[in-house]
């Protein structure tokens, strides 16, 4: 669309301000905000953004240099819990006109396009776990128990109603959202969407949600473990391979007693054998990794089964030639969407590349593992397999990579030098009030 369309559509609708906005590497929504009247000139030259405020990006990982935001008018949307205001997202390049090396979503489009020329598209489902919580005193605003309990579901009427009506302006399609186990806890399941509109739609969602959460004098927050919940976030990643001509869903097979073709199988193959270089994508700060001292339906090991939800992939039986699907359940909340879909679609597609085969199913506790390998239980054991996981390199980028790698071992220095108990017993079991005053409102 060009940017006097652009301004055309957003005077005549009333928008005086155009947030130009993109995800930094930890997924925080990050933005400058430019009066309409001067949207042509910066819709079309793009906008400088200080490399420096990009909390590590400016702190020895890359060099403190400015980049551009390029607005990516595809996904503009009218903001209704901000009148007046439209957002934009943006694609990051530097000062040479080259797409920058921490860009999470320049990476998803080229993994993307790695699968075009396969034939195929991939298609994702979004689901979230998330905490909303008094900001005054962090404590949960509705009881838990029961999920979807509808006496819970109830409990908020007013902030529920602001974020359903709110989200489908953004470009979301909520496909349900209900209580989850904890108090607080709210699990919510967004529609299956093509490329990189998937992460897009997910980015947009959590935004509005913290957004409008704030309004209503509450913090919604995706951290992994809050000081309120014994029940960690997570975030679940359903893919589908489509044929980029026809539209078929090529994860069918209904000769299969799964309902689940070879290719399905590959796919499976490769998440499982990456799976410990992608926790550190995945569960990318420290936080991330209590969620293995917290309820709830973990993963643990590398492993894939046909109905638990504990497993690290689950692929539900018999879904049906549209519906069959790879559940994927590695992933926290807080983690960057652009980067959590580009790192398992790239582990994905080596396991096609190289015609993996995936294990035999799990039946049963995935805690008999039966050998499985154990996934990380820490970030620095995370880092520490994707340093050595050069085929996901060669898929992402080296650059990229040693980029994401710098961030995600200065994020751990911050909280060894603000944590002294870090790696102990207590930190592992409690929740650091530093961990909350950092990430409780941003992630």
């Amino acid at each position: 669309m060009r940017v006097e369309t652009v301004t055309r559509l957003l005077s005549a609708a009333g928008v005086h301000w155009v947030r130009f906005e993109f995800a930094d590497m930890l997924g925080v929504a990050r933005s400058k905000i430019v009066p309409l009247s001067r949207l042509h000139r910066v819709g079309t030259q793009g906008l400088r953004f200080a490399r420096d405020t990009d909390g590590p990006l400016g702190d020895g990982a890359t060099p403190a240099t400015d980049f551009i935001l390029m607005p990516d008018f595809d996904t503009l949307a009218l903001l209704p819990y901000a009148p007046g205001e439209a957002s934009v997202i943006c694609d990051l390049y530097d000062l040479s006109q080259e797409p920058a090396p921490h860009d999470g979503r320049w990476v998803l489009q080229q993994v993307v396009e790695h699968y075009l020329d396969e034939g195929l598209l991939p298609a994702t489902t979004f689901a979230y776990d998330f905490y909303v919580v008094d900001r005054a005193t962090g404590t949960p605003a509705f009881p838990g128990g029961r999920p979807g309990a509808s006496v819970r579901n109830a409990a908020r009427p007013a902030w529920r109603d602001a974020l359903l009506s709110a989200v489908p302006s953004l470009g979301v399609e909520l496909e349900t959202i209900h209580t989850a186990g904890a108090p607080g806890q709210v699990h919510a399941e967004l529609a299956s969407a093509r490329g990189v509109a998937a992460a897009d739609q997910a980015f947009a969602f959590r935004t509005a949600v913290k957004e409008i959460t704030s309004q209503d004098g509450l913090t919604a927050t995706f951290m992994t473990r809050p000081p309120c919940g014994d029940r960690a976030s997570g975030c679940i990643m359903q893919h589908r391979l489509l044929d980029a001509a026809t539209g078929e869903n090529r994860f069918a097979d209904d000769a299969d007693p799964l309902g689940i073709s070879p290719l399905a199988k590959q796919f499976i193959a490769g998440l499982l054998y990456h799976a410990a270089a992608l926790s550190a994508f995945l569960l990318p700060i420290p936080n991330d990794y209590k969620r293995y001292h917290a309820a709830g339906c973990t993963p643990l090991h590398a492993a894939w089964s046909c109905e638990s939800r504990a497993a690290a992939v689950r692929v539900p039986a018999r879904a049906g030639a549209d519906a069959a699907h790879v559940e994927n359940r590695i992933a926290t909340a807080s983690a960057n969407p652009y980067i959590a879909l580009a790192a398992c679609l790239a582990a994905g597609l080596d396991g096609l590349r190289q015609r993996m085969l995936a294990p035999a199913p799990l039946h049963g506790d995935p805690a008999a593992s039966r050998g499985a390998p154990r996934l990380p239980q820490s970030l620095d054991e995370a880092l520490a397999a994707l340093e050595a996981d050069t085929p996901l390199h060669a898929l992402l980028g080296e650059a990229f990579v040693r980029t994401y790698l710098a961030v995600a071992r200065f994020e751990l220095a911050r909280t060894r030098l603000a944590c002294p108990t870090y790696g102990t017993d207590e930190w592992e079991r409690h929740v650091d009030p530093w961990e909350w005053a950092e990430y409780g409102e941003l992630l």
